[in-house]
């Protein structure tokens, strides 16, 4: 099986519903309290930068990806003014109602909590409380109190949806999502696999998903390998169970020798919140190479622990 650390340098190359009934006197449950809904603004939710915050901490505090607020904010780089209000998400119009008017979302087969929590934008904590759930079990037809209508989708900027849902989707297997970097600078997917298949990996690139850096492709762009095509498994650990139900994306770059480019995390965060989230229901666990295998894999100078803060 392929391990990322041996690519030669030969080879070269992601609360409240308010949108007309929130008053300026409205207060907000105690929870939602260090941000506002502007209903002047066509229900836009937003966050008073405060001293400490970036936008990683943000991205993951409201389940969105930096890439989105840098465009709902017209962002150019990842520096924050304290006391600056940023929009944070959008809310769907759903007419006159009140502050302590709940909605009630209907559990379906695959969803959980945290993927019921993305799709509300509402965190776990609040959603257990709300309907006094002492567990995170859920039952499919279980009604649950959300606390306002589904958000609009921003659009994406990395991500293609319309390539990355395949119609032969198989949700039940994946159980993980693991990261990698391909320990050299150089590469693409098309430059991996044909290596992969020389060291004789009959299904070709190990990897479902590749993120370019700028050299062989654009930065910050996201390939998609045929396995991910194919739903078959991968070949980017040793683990032949690993490879079975994990899905393997490659960020190239040696994050041991320098960090990876900000598209390149953007592009990342923004691929795994829409496979977590948005394909499979929240239920897959993040997890990066060395956190299974014995190797440095992605990196010192890969941002791990900001990673695990947004996906768990």
């Amino acid at each position: 099986m392929q391990d990322p650390e041996e690519e030669q340098e030969w080879t070269r190359r992601r609360f409240v519903s308010a949108s007309s009934i929130i008053a300026a006197t409205t207060v907000l449950p105690s929870d939602l309290t260090e941000y506002e809904v502007d209903a002047s603004s066509g229900g836009y939710r937003y966050h008073v930068v405060r001293r400490g915050d970036t936008l990683s901490e943000l991205a993951e505090k409201y389940k969105t990806s930096i890439s989105r607020l840098k465009q709902m904010n017209g962002l150019k780089s990842d520096l924050l003014r304290v006391g600056r209000k940023l929009r944070v998400g959008t809310w769907a119009k759903t007419g006159s109602t009140s502050p302590s008017t709940h909605h009630y979302h209907t559990v379906r087969r695959g969803e959980t909590l945290s993927s019921i929590g993305v799709k509300y934008s509402i965190s776990v904590s609040r959603l257990k409380s709300l309907n006094r759930l002492r567990s995170d079990v859920l039952q499919i037809g279980q009604r649950l109190k959300v606390t306002g209508s589904p958000t609009k989708q921003v659009g994406f900027k990395y991500v293609k949806p319309s390539l990355v849902k395949v119609r032969n989707l198989r949700r039940s297997t994946w159980k993980h999502i693991i990261g990698h970097h391909s320990a050299i600078k150089y590469g693409n997917a098309e430059i991996y696999g044909k290596t992969h298949k020389r060291r004789g990996m009959e299904n070709g690139l190990a990897y479902h998903f590749v993120i370019g850096n700028g050299v062989d492709s654009g930065d910050g762009e996201i390939e998609i390998g045929t396995r991910w095509k194919r739903q078959i498994e991968g070949g980017h650990v040793k683990s032949r169970r690993y490879n079975l139900n994990s899905i393997g994306v490659c960020v190239i770059g040696n994050f041991n020798k320098s960090r990876p480019t900000s598209k390149q995390i953007a592009a990342f965060e923004e691929l795994v919140a829409y496979l977590k989230y948005d394909l499979l229901g929240g239920k897959p666990k993040f997890m990066v190479h060395r956190e299974l295998e014995q190797t440095a894999c992605p990196g010192k100078y890969f941002p791990v622990s900001a990673m695990h803060k947004r996906f768990g």
